[in-house]
Protein backbone atom coordinates (compact mmCIF):
# COMPACT_ATOMS: atom_id res chain seq x y z
CA UNK A 1 0.00 0.00 0.00
CA UNK A 2 1.23 3.35 -0.74
CA UNK A 3 1.52 6.36 1.87
CA UNK A 4 -1.62 7.95 0.29
CA UNK A 5 -4.07 4.98 0.37
CA UNK A 6 -2.78 4.69 4.03
CA UNK A 7 -2.88 8.40 5.26
CA UNK A 8 -6.44 9.54 6.28
CA UNK A 9 -7.93 12.78 6.58
CA UNK A 10 -8.77 13.93 9.76
CA UNK A 11 -11.79 15.78 10.70
CA UNK A 12 -12.54 18.99 11.64
CA UNK A 13 -14.01 19.86 15.28
CA UNK A 14 -16.64 21.91 13.38
CA UNK A 15 -17.29 18.86 11.19
CA UNK A 16 -17.71 16.35 14.12
CA UNK A 17 -19.31 18.82 15.75
CA UNK A 18 -21.89 18.52 13.21
CA UNK A 19 -22.19 15.05 12.80
CA UNK A 20 -23.13 14.41 16.45
CA UNK A 21 -25.35 17.52 16.84
CA UNK A 22 -26.98 15.89 13.39
CA UNK A 23 -27.55 12.14 14.98
CA UNK A 24 -28.74 13.66 18.14
CA UNK A 25 -31.30 15.58 16.69
CA UNK A 26 -32.24 12.30 14.57
CA UNK A 27 -32.54 10.37 18.07
CA UNK A 28 -34.82 13.46 19.13
CA UNK A 29 -37.23 12.86 16.26
CA UNK A 30 -37.34 9.04 16.87
CA UNK A 31 -38.35 10.05 20.44
CA UNK A 32 -40.81 12.52 19.21
CA UNK A 33 -42.50 9.80 16.50
CA UNK A 34 -42.65 7.33 19.75
CA UNK A 35 -43.81 10.07 22.35
CA UNK A 36 -46.34 10.77 19.98
CA UNK A 37 -48.03 7.58 19.36
CA UNK A 38 -48.14 6.50 22.60
CA UNK A 39 -49.75 10.28 23.08
CA UNK A 40 -52.50 9.37 20.56
CA UNK A 41 -52.94 5.46 21.73
CA UNK A 42 -53.79 7.15 25.37
CA UNK A 43 -55.61 10.20 24.04
CA UNK A 44 -57.75 7.42 21.73
CA UNK A 45 -58.42 4.77 24.77
CA UNK A 46 -59.47 7.77 27.06
CA UNK A 47 -62.03 9.46 24.77
CA UNK A 48 -63.22 6.04 22.76
CA UNK A 49 -62.00 7.79 19.88
CA UNK A 50 -61.19 5.54 16.79
CA UNK A 51 -58.12 5.87 14.15
CA UNK A 52 -60.97 6.14 11.68
CA UNK A 53 -62.51 8.96 13.54
CA UNK A 54 -59.38 11.16 13.71
CA UNK A 55 -56.70 9.97 11.41
CA UNK A 56 -56.21 13.54 10.06
CA UNK A 57 -55.69 14.51 13.59
CA UNK A 58 -52.71 11.55 13.98
CA UNK A 59 -51.00 12.71 11.02
CA UNK A 60 -50.74 16.09 11.82
CA UNK A 61 -49.46 15.43 15.24
CA UNK A 62 -47.17 12.73 14.04
CA UNK A 63 -45.65 15.34 11.70
CA UNK A 64 -45.17 18.08 13.66
CA UNK A 65 -43.56 16.36 16.08
CA UNK A 66 -41.04 14.39 13.78
CA UNK A 67 -40.54 17.38 10.94
CA UNK A 68 -38.33 19.72 12.76
CA UNK A 69 -35.87 17.90 14.58
CA UNK A 70 -35.82 15.25 11.55
CA UNK A 71 -35.08 18.72 9.49
CA UNK A 72 -32.68 19.87 11.72
CA UNK A 73 -30.77 16.87 11.92
CA UNK A 74 -30.52 16.39 7.56
CA UNK A 75 -29.50 19.99 7.94
CA UNK A 76 -26.61 19.32 10.16
CA UNK A 77 -25.40 16.46 8.16
CA UNK A 78 -25.57 18.25 4.86
CA UNK A 79 -23.19 21.33 6.44
CA UNK A 80 -20.62 18.29 7.81
CA UNK A 81 -20.62 17.23 4.07
CA UNK A 82 -20.44 20.38 2.52
CA UNK A 83 -17.26 21.15 5.46
CA UNK A 84 -15.90 17.81 4.49
CA UNK A 85 -16.03 18.71 0.75
CA UNK A 86 -14.21 22.36 1.52
CA UNK A 87 -11.56 20.68 3.94
CA UNK A 88 -10.83 18.51 1.44
CA UNK A 89 -10.47 20.55 -1.35
CA UNK A 90 -8.19 22.84 0.95
CA UNK A 91 -5.56 19.50 1.75
CA UNK A 92 -5.69 19.16 -2.38
CA UNK A 93 -4.24 22.74 -2.65
CA UNK A 94 -2.00 22.69 -0.26
CA UNK A 95 -0.50 19.52 -1.19
CA UNK A 96 -0.12 20.87 -5.05
CA UNK A 97 1.34 23.64 -3.80
CA UNK A 98 3.69 22.11 -1.92
CA UNK A 99 4.85 19.54 -4.54
CA UNK A 100 4.98 22.84 -6.70
CA UNK A 101 7.75 24.07 -4.48
CA UNK A 102 9.60 21.11 -4.39
CA UNK A 103 10.20 20.68 -7.86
Amino acid sequence: MSEETIKRRSKSKLEILCYVTSAVMLAAALFMTVTNIIYIVNYMSAYGYGFTDMWMDIISTIITGFASYFTYSVLTFCAAKAIAYINAGKETVTEEAEEEKTE
